[in-house]
């Protein structure tokens, strides 16, 4: 079982989640301030900014393989998003990775440190 950090429509409530259904919740979590978030309608894109970035909130969960090849496919790794280690300064002692898109989405609105939307798909 390995530990991943979502931000977007993977979260509770939000129309991926069902990626993540049968998978266990840890909690919500908020990143070291090495990223920024970036609002691109549908989805939002965290990038890495480790000298102007900010603490992105997000959920953290505990899946298995399956699960996380499922959510590699819907990131489209290794085109759009990279999966990395993150630090968690609410959670500094668990090996944990997310994902992030390659390069800066130009034109995105920053999000400052959360994305929300209540949409489904």
């Amino acid at each position: 079982m390995d530990i991943i950090f979502v931000y977007g429509t993977l979260k509770r409530g939000l129309g991926n989640h069902r990626f993540l259904d049968g998978q266990e919740f840890l909690g919500v979590a908020e990143t070291s301030p090495d990223f920024r978030l970036f609002d691109g309608g549908a989805f939002p894109a965290m990038v890495e900014f480790p000298s102007t970035g900010v603490n992105v909130k997000g959920e953290i969960w505990r899946v298995d393989k399956k699960s996380k090849k499922s959510i590699d496919r819907l990131e489209g790794i290794p085109h759009m998003y990279k999966r990395i280690p993150v630090t968690l300064v609410s959670h500094p002692d668990l090996e944990v990775e997310t994902y992030v898109m390659h390069n800066h989405p130009n034109g995105w609105k920053d999000c400052g440190t959360s994305w929300s939307r209540k949409r489904k798909w």
